[in-house]
């Protein structure tokens, strides 16, 4: 069997709640499962203070003793085994990865694509896709042998010698789960006389399971380019043969760090809720999918995270949905991916659910949805089935504020405990009159009185945010009809002008009508908008805005593309 030099690796991580290491492992010749504990023995040499960010982990390994010539490709993947995986969808991601060498005393660093895999309890097969720029997989949770956690192919330009020493391959790890999980991370290398530069056309195998991925039941181990494998050559740290990824470097335990949290975006056209990572960007595919006929999802809408981690969302309670129709409010766990049911539903006719709206859950777990015709609904905490209403807000009297509660779309509860109520003004729902938020005291009850009517520049909104430092922000059309996101100050009281306004072609906003939701983390700085289609703009996405932008600027991210399966994507909400 074909040997290379063992070398000393020494590495230090700083992850999770940010210990640092410094280890000592081997490099291998041979392909293997990763252990369930590292080859390598390990102690702590400091702690450092928690908040410091995520350092990147590095193995370094050697080469064997067969020259590489000019025109042949080395392939480089790297594999993962996870522990401690939480019952729920948990992402993994690696970034900022490069793997580097000095050969013939020329120094070469590759540049690694980001790489996400997604850990479901629910899935049952492996998928592996490539965008152009990352790579994005999904695997059961209960997967078996090594899990792909990186790969990319170098050409070789210049004839490389054998025994190359020191070659280091460097990544940061993140995860969505917050604690408890422990990744075994080894990395590996194949030279092939032939391979094709375009991913998408390597049918790269995501796992070792001879069954998880119906595409290839074989044998081959995770990282195996099957479209190419018949080129495969001795060379880096394989033997050619049946060795398509070359054998294992050491084995390094990783403490991923905490990864961005997840958006849920509700889509109408599909019936589906989707996850994407908050900094996701691009055609990306979804970390999962909420979709099938148990979910007894029709056109949902609008969404809002309970204090037990359950989203609840708005839906029609059949496929053929009117104006005129009862609606429902649909409650699914934290840990809901596929063709899930609900966990209780708010319906029946006693709930006077009619094309429902948007919907908050107050500091109690009272539940205020926007019930659309001119009235909002209260819900006690805990209120399930075919529960009345504890209040319902009607069209208020025009005395004394000359003021009407026209068609209610979103509800958001101030820090301050108020209720806000977005709707059109005007005694007729959806009459086009101009946009308004009421202000409300809890508990209110009929045809209340609002403490405060907050108006502003825009004609039409479908959407608010109140962001945690008090601040508005608003989309909807002007009276040209254009789209818009404005911000308006946490002193906002009657009528005001916006303190930013972000609108114009350069933003991929539709008309007004085409801005389904808004959502807004003022600890990131981002401003989130779903985006339905119309007008020049970048239709079926989720458009992403620095806070404090104004302008005819465009988004400092955008998800969209056939990947992302958005289709007139509506609520959005952060899971936490």
């Amino acid at each position: 069997m074909m040997s290379f030099n063992r070398s000393n690796v020494r590495w230090r991580l700083c992850a999770g709640v940010a210990l640092c290491f410094l280890l000592t492992a081997c490099g291998g010749h041979t392909q293997q499962q990763l252990p369930a504990t590292p080859n390598a023995v390990g102690h702590r040499v400091n702690v450092a203070s928690e908040g410091t960010g995520c350092s990147a982990s590095t193995i370094s390994a050697n080469f064997n003793g067969t020259s590489i010539p000019s025109g042949y490709t080395i392939w480089f993947t790297s594999v993962i085994k996870a522990q401690g995986l939480a019952n729920m969808p948990v992402m993994v991601n690696m970034s900022n990865a490069s793997v580097s060498f000095t050969a013939g005393g020329t120094p070469y660093t590759i540049s690694v694509p980001n790489f996400a895999v997604t850990f479901n309890p629910s899935a049952t097969t492996a998928t592996l896709s490539y965008n152009g720029s990352s790579w994005t997989e999904s695997v059961p949770s209960s997967i078996g042998g090594n899990v792909l956690m990186g790969a990319v192919a170098f050409p070789v330009s210049t004839n490389l010698p054998g025994g190359i020493q020191n070659v280091t391959w460097t990544g940061t790890f993140s995860s969505t789960q917050q604690s408890g999980l422990k990744l075994n991370w080894a990395w590996s290398a194949a030279v092939y006389s032939q391979f094709n530069s375009d991913y998408t056309q390597l049918g790269v195998k995501p796992v070792d399971d001879n069954k998880a991925d119906p595409s290839y039941p074989n044998s081959d181990h995770a990282g195996t380019p099957e479209s190419d494998k018949s080129y495969v050559t001795g060379g880096a740290m394989g033997g050619g043969g049946s060795n398509y990824t070359g054998g294992l470097s050491g084995t390094l335990a990783v403490v991923p760090c905490q990864a961005p949290s997840l958006l849920l975006v509700s889509n109408q056209g599909s019936n589906t809720i989707e996850a994407f990572p908050t900094d996701g960007n691009g055609n990306i595919s979804p970390t999962y999918i909420i979709s099938g006929s148990n979910t007894e999802l029709f056109t949902p809408g609008s969404m809002a995270e309970d204090h037990n981690g359950n989203v609840w969302v708005s839906t029609c309670v059949q496929a053929t949905c009117n104006s005129n129709d009862p609606a429902a409010i649909r409650a699914y766990p934290s840990t809901a991916t596929g063709n899930a049911s609900p966990i209780t539903s708010l319906v029946g006719p006693d709930t006077e659910l009619q094309r429902s709206g948007g919907q908050a859950f107050d500091s109690q777990g009272n539940l205020y949805v926007a019930n659309e015709f001119a009235q909002f609904e209260e819900f006690a905490a805990g209120a399930t089935g075919d529960a009345a209403p504890t209040a319902t807000v009607t069209n208020t009297p025009a005395p004394p504020q000359n003021y009407s509660l026209g068609y209610v779309f979103k509800m958001q509860i101030g820090a301050n405990g108020k209720v806000y109520a977005l709707s059109d003004a005007g005694p007729f729902p959806g009459n086009g009159g101009t946009g308004q938020i009421a202000v409300y005291s809890p508990g209110a009850n009929g045809a209340a009185t609002p403490l405060a009517v907050l108006t502003g520049d825009f004609f039409r909104s479908n959407s608010f945010a109140i962001g945690s430092s008090g601040n508005f922000y608003v989309t909807g059309q002007d009276n040209s009809g254009a789209g818009f996101v404005e911000t308006y100050s946490s002193g906002w009281n009657g009528s005001a002008s916006p303190t930013q306004k972000i609108s114009g072609s350069n933003t991929g906003l539709g008309d007004g009508l085409g801005i389904a939701q808004v959502l807004v983390d003022e600890t990131s700085g981002k401003i989130y908008v779903t985006n339905q289609t119309t007008n020049g703009a970048i239709d079926n996405s989720i458009l992403v805005f620095p806070i404090g932008t104004s302008g005819n600027i465009a988004p400092s991210a955008v998800i969209t593309g056939s990947n992302t399966g958005l289709n007139e994507p509506a609520g959005i909400i952060e899971l936490h």
